[in-house]
């Protein structure tokens, strides 16, 4: 019988499997990944502690260190101990990160027998997993490599940002913005292409962020829908503005506009979304994806948390590095202030502004961010702004409510399809001459 512990990466056994099968493969999906505890002799569903007896715990020590040895390579030694608690003995069997991965299961073989963590399961990897453990091995990474663009798909206007000399060739290949290609000719590196060309998806079709705005809490009922392209830096600047512009609450009349504050803050989103594009696993096809509902919003960013790296201690300061090169010119291009410190700024804001902070989800094939809006953003308060601004104009137009607010005509115009079900306003005419007036 098993537990599985999401938040812990812990697994718990009533009693251990025959011939220890599940426990070598779930060692192996460990040593793959950011490591974990094995623990034996907690009840299944309930977590009660059974504890184990003197010949159980005998038997497993003399066991399984030398069947885990046998059975995986490169080598795996477990840290295998007794811990005592409420008088019960139990075994604890402890996992660090491997240094040589892929582990793998010899009698499956290189590929079948490699098995990895995918939320609180142990499946076995699929090969895209597997060549990303071996780049990981080798400390080439995807984005250091080349592919067939030229130094013409390069944006001098980019680089000049972050280099304010004229780049040659030898200094271009010393950067690693150019490096040789399967033709040994000199070509941009992959990090290159996604910091410093305007059109990365060219050669690199998962540079993009796709936004969607959804109805309701839930489902899939789209209002409307982006895709942003460009460059790393044009990537954040329109996906946080258009985020920004969609979770806008609590219109006020200011002046002669109406200004909206931001469902979460503008840094703590910007944070967000850098993360997702440095950090993403580039070899995954897909897209960044920003969903946003009426109660919260969404990031989803191809693959599982590099490393060490785990909901459990995402944010504590711990740095890994999946697109070592792509993280090196963010940070000369200021997008990065500080390895380490993303994740406490993404929560101080949130503090700040009195906001839930950022839940992390890692599903394996992906990292999810989820942001929780404050209760008045589901209330729909541009409806009542929008109340507010006809009682000195009791008919207006979408044209009219723009030059007022920072929403969109999409926004407005949703805004008076909801006061129309309402009974709040009547809708006079048709098509673009259309008018409301306040009942």
């Amino acid at each position: 019988m098993i537990y599985e512990d999401r938040e812990s990466k812990t697994l718990e056994f009533k009693q251990k499997p025959p011939k220890y099968a599940h426990l070598i493969k779930t060692c192996v999906a460990f040593a793959n990944g950011s490591g974990g505890d094995i623990i034996l002799g907690i009840e299944d569903g309930t977590r009660r502690i059974m504890g184990l007896a003197a010949t159980e715990i005998e038997d497993f020590l003399e066991g399984f260190p030398g069947a885990v040895h046998e059975a995986v390579t490169p080598s795996l030694i477990p840290d295998v101990f007794v811990r005592n608690v409420q008088g019960d003995n139990l075994l604890v069997v402890k996992i660090y990160p491997g240094m040589k991965k892929p582990y793998f299961v010899i009698s499956e073989g290189s590929r079948k027998g490699v098995y990895i963590r995918i939320g609180a399961s142990t499946r076995r990897a699929a090969d895209d997993y597997i060549e990303e453990l071996l780049r990981e091995q080798s400390r080439v990474g995807f984005d250091h490599q080349t592919c067939e663009a030229t130094s013409e798909d390069l944006a001098p206007d980019l680089l000049k940002q972050v280099y304010s000399k004229r780049l040659d060739q030898s200094f271009m290949s010393a950067e690693q913005i150019m490096a040789h290609g399967y033709d040994g000719k000199l070509r941009p590196t992959r990090a290159a292409l996604l910091m410093f060309s305007h059109n990365p998806d060219r050669y690199v079709p998962e540079s993009m962020i796709i936004c969607t705005h959804f109805k309701g809490n839930a489902g899939r009922d789209i209002v409307q829908t982006r895709e942003i392209r460009g460059s790393i830096q044009d990537l954040v600047d329109d996906a946080a503005n258009l985020v920004d512009e969609w979770t806008k609450r609590d219109f006020r009349l200011q002046g002669s506009r109406l200004k909206g504050q931001s469902a979460i803050p503008q840094p703590a989103i910007r944070e967000a979304i850098v993360n997702a594009l440095i950090h993403r696993k580039y070899s995954i096809p897909g897209a960044v994806k920003i969903a946003i509902y009426a109660d919260h919003l969404e990031i989803f960013s191809p693959g599982g948390f590099p490393g060490m790296i785990s909901p459990k201690n995402v944010g504590d300061g711990s740095t890994y590095l999946r697109n070592t090169l792509l993280a090196k010119f963010a940070r000369k291009a200021g997008l990065v202030e500080k390895m380490g410190s993303g994740i406490k700024l993404m929560q101080s804001a949130c503090d700040k502004a009195r906001l839930r902070r950022p839940e992390f989800v890692d599903d394996g094939d992906f990292v999810k961010v989820i942001f929780r809006f404050g209760r008045q953003f589901g209330q729909s308060p541009l409806d009542r702004e929008i109340e507010v601004l006809m009682k000195d104009h009791p008919v207006l137009t979408v044209a009219e409510v723009l030059r007022h607010t920072d929403a969109s005509r999409n926004t407005v115009t949703a805004a008076f399809n909801r006061l129309l079900k309402r009974g709040k306003v009547q809708r006079i005419g048709t098509g673009r001459g259309v008018k409301y007036l306040l009942k």
